[in-house]
């Protein structure tokens, strides 16, 4: 099946998980993460959460969260709430749904200073380690060159 990561164009895909109307997934570049999926090639049928799943983040919150399979907690603000789902417009301009159990708040006050992701990691870090899928496509030991690759982002 195809599936967006993210704001990236649709990719291979298997389905881990479905959660009403989305579904968790693991991209054939080893990425996982959640899409719509009304946007999941072939798509597939949707449902509703289960009432009792619940979220602490709410629409405008000031979030940290993790990007896919990325270590580090990147910032960002919650643009919707589904279920235990979060959907996440980082401040990168990236997106993803998160679940809400690992959401970090951060103070607004941190958001406003340029990107810090309040690991001592750099926003200029963090984009530099997610553009290592992109710019290792294509090469004979993929996994090889993005660890490379993110080491090298510092």
């Amino acid at each position: 099946m195809k599936a967006p990561l993210g704001k990236r164009k649709k990719q291979n895909a298997k389905v881990l998980e479905v959660y009403g109307k989305v579904a968790k997934l693991r991209f054939a570049d080893t990425n996982i993460g959640w899409a719509l999926l009304k946007e999941i090639e072939p798509q597939g049928a949707v449902s509703h959460p289960p009432k009792e799943d619940t979220c602490g983040a709410a629409v405008g919150d000031r979030v940290q969260a993790r990007w896919s399979t990325a270590i580090t907690l990147t910032n960002g603000t919650v643009d919707e709430v589904y279920g235990k789902l979060a959907h996440i417009q980082f401040d990168d301009r990236d997106v993803d749904w998160a679940v809400c159990a690992d959401l970090k708040p951060i103070a607004e006050s941190e958001g406003d200073e340029g990107g810090d992701t309040g690991s001592g990691v750099s926003a200029a870090v963090t984009k530099c380690k997610r553009a290592c899928n992109s710019n290792c496509k294509g090469v004979r030991n993929k996994s090889k060159c993005v660890g490379e690759c993110r080491r090298s982002c510092g």
